[in-house]
Formats: C-alpha cells, structure tokens, sequence
C-alpha cells in the first residue's frame, strides 16, 4: 500500500478566535491535540504545518515534540504551506507516498471511523484516486484525502498559484480530478445543516456544553454523532457564497 500522510494545518492568529488551537479541549487537552490524538488512530505519519508568520510557535513545537510529530512551518497559505513540504520534504522523506489526509487545527470533533475508511479504501488494489471525501458527515468531523499530483496540477493550471481553500476546485469545477465520496460513515440527516467547527468563542462554549452533557465523549469514537441530539445546537452552517466571497477565483479554465 502506498504509505498516506497526515496533515494538520493550522496557525494560531484566527481574527475571531485567537489562539483557539490552544484552547482547552477536555481533560487538560488542547483542541490541537485532540486532533492529533484523533489522527494517530489511523498509523499513518503525523505532520504539522504551521503558519510561520503565527504567533504560538514555541506552544506548538512543545505539542509537536509530546505527540511525537514531526513539524514545518511555511507560508500563511495553508495550501503553499502543503505544496511547500510535499516538494521540500515529503517528496524525498517519503518516497513510496503519494496521499495526504487535511485536517484542520479547528475541527476536534473530526471522524475517526472517516479516518479509517480513507485508509481502508487507499490500500485497495489500484486505487487512483485524486480527491476523497465523505457524502453524508457534519462539516467539522470530515476528513479529506488528496494526491500529490492533483496539487501540483492545481499550481499548473492556475499559473503557479493556489487557493487556500482545496476542497473548492473539486465542488466548483465538474470534472477536474479523480474524485469519490463515501457514503459511510453517515449520520443524521437533522444533523446535516450544522457545524462542529470552532471558529468562534459561541462555537467554543458550545462544544464545551456538548463534552459536558455527553460523556461518551471521552472516547475516541464516533458514537456521539447519532447518540446526542444536534437539533437545537446554535451554529447553522454557512453555505459557499456566504462563506467565501472568492468563488470565481476557484474555478479552472
């Protein structure tokens, strides 16, 4: 099986929540760490890229070195901060790769059974995939797998540039890349419209009252996605155009 890397990209300078990677998640756990806790269920390596212009650096290079991951900090472009290590690093650090999963430092919540049915399906026989993602998940547990081609194709097409936000060339443009969407793992369809991102202090307090009334989130499963009840939970989520004032910029010729 081709050997599938796990990215975390995140910086610490978010406008509306400062800092929020650091913020305390359960159990004297950070939100970040959470994350990686979630991300080594699957074996895969665990990367951190790090916006270096971010403040928090000594913070994140001492949760690099207690999880055991290794870390790299590059432009405040998340994705030129992928493109940067795939070419700088992971092209000779791991030489049988050509996966990554993107995880991002506000989604604690993310699915490890989503985790494991990437790994799952990446390790069929001949599998050429560029983009996978999950049909039927709340936004804020979704992983997503991307090659390594598909974001050098991306660079290529749209004269050696690159938007911050990969998932949009694979909803704006029809027939650009290899893509599949798993249906499984699924949840609530009443689930569906909301988010369990953390991007502000509303969202934050709320996740909070969420590990509060549910203690099956103490675990690392994914049971409280259909065990808790979502329905009145504030945060709605936000469709493309009122999200991202950019779309045209992500479509390709």
């Amino acid at each position: 099986m081709d050997q599938c890397l796990t990215f975390i990209v995140a910086r610490s300078s978010s406008k509306r929540l400062p800092f929020k990677l650091f913020l305390p998640f359960k159990e004297n756990i950070s939100i970040i760490e959470q994350i990686i806790i979630r991300s080594k269920i699957i074996s895969n390596p665990c990367i951190i890229l790090f916006d270096e212009t971010s403040p928090g650096k000594n913070i994140i290079k001492f949760i690099a070195s207690k999880h055991n991951c290794e870390l790299f900090f590059g432009p405040e472009n998340p994705s030129e901060r992928i493109y940067e290590y795939i070419n700088k690093k992971a092209r000779k650090k791991y030489p049988n790769s050509k996966y990554f999963i993107r995880l991002t430092g506000d989604n604690p919540f993310i699915s490890s059974k989503a985790l494991e049915a990437i790994v799952k399906y990446i390790s069929l026989e001949n599998c050429d995939i560029d983009y996978l993602t999950f049909a039927r998940l709340i936004p804020g547990t979704i992983p997503e797998l991307f090659s390594f081609d598909i974001i050098e194709k991306i660079k290529e097409i749209n004269s050696n540039k690159i938007g911050e936000h990969l998932t949009l060339y694979f909803k704006l443009n029809k027939n650009f890349g290899r893509k599949i969407y798993l249906n499984e793992p699924s949840c609530n369809e009443n689930f569906m419209k909301k988010t369990l991102s953390i991007d502000t202090i509303e969202q934050y307090s709320s996740m909070l009252k969420l590990i509060s009334d549910n203690d099956v989130l103490s675990t690392n499963n994914d049971s409280f996605i259909n065990e808790i009840n979502l329905t009145n939970y504030p945060h709605e989520k936000l469709n493309e155009k009122e999200r991202y004032s950019e779309l045209d910029e992500y479509r390709l010729s």
